[in-house]
């Protein structure tokens, strides 16, 4: 699906993991917030999903809502994934610095044209912080 419209909701500063060169899952968390791709595939054998984004990260979610290790987020990440038949819900545990909840939901613009929207929320627990990033994917022509 193609580049869509992008909303940007939450405060970001230079300092801290954002502007860092950490490494780990909630660094890979920020990054996912930066550098949302412009094209991503979403394929489904299933209860498996996966999704690939332009400039190489491939998630692979088991949608059986029970936690399995996630090495698109990088060593200790944890995420689980439920289908509901509209949404794919991705919750993952970054360890104790926070969470990170993705959505990715079949939808339709006001013309009808198919869309998909995604959400993706990084919750930083020592910061007590949020942020979320909303994102409308179009089919490719």
């Amino acid at each position: 699906m193609g580049g869509g419209s992008h909303e940007h909701r939450g405060h970001r500063s230079g300092a801290g993991p954002s502007g860092s060169s950490e490494q780990g899952p909630v660094a890979t968390a920020f990054r996912l917030l930066r550098n949302a791709p412009p094209i991503l595939v979403v394929t489904q054998t299933g209860e498996q999903f996966e999704i690939v984004e332009l400039g190489g990260r491939l998630a692979r979610w088991k949608a059986d809502d029970r936690s399995h290790a996630d090495e698109s987020l990088g060593a200790g990440a944890e995420t689980r994934a439920r289908w509901d038949g509209v949404t794919i819900h991705a919750e993952s545990d970054l360890g104790p610095r926070g969470t990170l909840t993705q959505n990715y939901t079949l939808g339709q613009g006001a013309d009808g044209e198919r869309q998909l929207h995604v959400t993706t929320t990084l919750r930083l627990t020592r910061e007590d912080r949020t942020l979320t990033l909303r994102r409308t994917y179009v089919p490719a022509p």
